[in-house]
């Protein structure tokens, strides 16, 4: 599996955890709902060229940094 869908099966098994819908993460990441479309496109993998800024807001909004992606479990 490539990276970029890993990053967004994260981003959706802790949004999910969290009990967050895709416009209340949006809404913590973005300041706004209007992005969940985008959010649901990344959980999906579908986004090839996302921004690690990008990223990096979902993540703090989860309550977790970007090196969190890259740590050994």
């Amino acid at each position: 599996m490539d990276t970029v869908k890993l990053i967004g099966k994260f981003i959706k098994r802790e949004r999910t955890k969290q009990k967050l819908s895709l416009a209340q993460l949006s809404k913590k990441s973005f300041g706004s709902q209007f992005q969940a479309k985008g959010i649901s496109l990344i959980e999906r993998g579908l986004v090839p060229n996302v921004s690690f800024v990008t990223i990096d807001k979902i993540l703090v909004a989860l309550g977790y940094e970007l090196k969190d992606l890259f740590r050994a479990d």
